[in-house]
């Protein structure tokens, strides 16, 4: 994860912008940004969070280092990615100071002295390694990322006591959760469908000297080998009366006219794989693209609402996602689709499925080519079944985070917020893109 690299500049930048901040701290923890009585929050820990954000969208390949991507407006109340952010950060930063409330005040929990010198030990190995046993050499790196080591220690602490609140409160994995408020918060928060999915391209197979797709199956040692078709197929003879073998020593069959016979229904093909052990496509023409919507317009109309089994007959019939036998119960997504953003055809699905009502069809065009998607209902707990466990690996975490949300949002009036210091902090164009701390 710990990649990229926009040092030089950015962190002259960074320095020159937070010196401000640093030289109005108490000490070396920064000055109070925002608090709920005694609990605070420090400015340059907000900005610690600011540049977090910063990294995971350059992970996701947003052009982070362009002052113009952030000057872009992206919502419908006109703001600009920085303002978009910035906001969402500081509602994120008021959980921190409600949850270390919680923690110390409301329900008088101590953080164990077992996660504070976990902290310190974490902290020990970033001085020794990224900062080369010097404390004020890491303290250099920190400042492109508006903290220093005291700072970043106060930061961490604070989730600490966050997760020992939310285990608290909701048990190791949401064993102190009951099932019902699981069920809820997986039927509000989760859409289930199936496709008939036509691709707008298709893979390259291996093929023979006649040009026809071989088919392969494997021999009882495991090992990789032609699927002759035995029951229709006949062997051949050489010049001089042998019959002929492949490469691996099996009888070779053929079609009456001199083909090699291969057994379609137990083999499959093998797709020919680039240099980066990827398959390689082919491109389908415009004409044939033509073709390939008009058949999944087609499949759409015949499919009327709630018609599952004829839509399954379809998939099987024609569908080209080779996932569909792996998931047999459908695929579940969540409803938000902004969760989907660094996926756009996933993007589009869900925008389309939440317009649809339980049994109905659309049809989605992608990059990858033309999703005819049944909307199906959610059945009672999937998110707890094997077979799904695909789609619901953070479920748990997502549940909770929710409550902890919930929770956090009847104490937000309480948290007081400095302007003057909020206005001090750098946009996010000039902060550094933090994959590390």
């Amino acid at each position: 994860m710990k990649q990229y690299t926009f040092r030089m500049l950015v962190l002259m930048l960074i320095c020159a912008l937070c010196l401000p901040l640093l030289a109005g701290c108490s000490g070396q923890h920064g000055k109070t940004l925002m608090s709920l009585e005694n609990t605070t929050l420090s400015v340059n820990t907000y900005q610690l969070l600011l540049s977090r954000m910063k990294g995971t969208l350059a992970r996701y390949q947003y052009d982070v280092d362009s002052e113009s991507f952030w000057n872009t407006v992206v919502d419908m109340e006109h703001s600009t990615y920085d303002e978009y952010f910035r906001t969402t950060i500081l509602e994120n930063a008021k959980n921190y100071v409600i949850g270390a409330y919680l923690h110390d005040e409301v329900y008088g929990l101590k953080l164990s002295q077992q996660a504070i010198d976990a902290i310190d030990a974490e902290l020990a190995e970033f001085v020794e390694y990224d900062g080369d046993g010097s404390k004020a050499a890491f303290n250099q790196i920190l400042a492109e990322y508006g903290v220093n080591y005291d700072i970043l220690r106060d930061t961490y602490i604070m989730e600490a006591k966050i997760d020992a609140l939310k285990l608290h409160l909701y048990g190791q994995n949401a064993s102190k959760i009951g099932e019902n408020v699981k069920e809820q918060y997986y039927q509000e928060n989760f859409v289930r469908f199936k496709q008939v999915f036509l691709a707008s391209y298709y893979y390259i197979c291996e093929k023979d000297e006649n040009g026809d797709d071989i088919y392969y199956t494997e021999n009882s040692l495991g090992n990789q080998v032609v699927c002759y078709d035995r029951e229709n197929g006949k062997t051949k003879t050489d010049d001089k009366g042998n019959v002929i073998k492949d490469k691996d020593g099996y009888e070779v069959y053929f079609t009456e006219d001199g083909k090699i016979a291969y057994d379609k229904k137990n083999g499959t093909t093998a797709y020919v794989m680039n240099k980066d052990g990827q398959p390689e496509t082919g491109e389908y023409t415009k004409e044939q693209l033509a073709e390939i919507k008009k058949e999944a317009k087609d499949i759409l109309e015949q499919i009327g609402k709630g018609e599952y089994e004829a839509f399954e007959v379809m998939m099987e019939k024609r569908g080209e996602d080779n996932d569909a036998q792996s998931y047999e119960n459908g695929y579940f997504l969540s409803n938000d689709s902004a969760n989907y953003a660094s996926y756009p055809y996933l993007e589009s699905i869900v925008k389309e499925l939440n317009k649809l009502e339980i049994g109905q069809t659309a049809l989605v065009e992608s990059d990858y080519g033309y999703h005819v998607i049944m909307k199906y209902p959610c059945p009672e707990g999937a998110y707890a079944d094997e077979q799904n466990k695909d789609w619901f690996e953070g479920f748990t975490e997502g549940l909770i985070d929710d409550m902890f949300t919930s929770l956090c949002a009847t104490y937000a009036d309480r948290v007081q917020v400095d302007q003057a210091v909020l206005d001090t902090v750098p946009s996010m164009y000039h902060i550094g893109k933090n994959y590390y701390y």
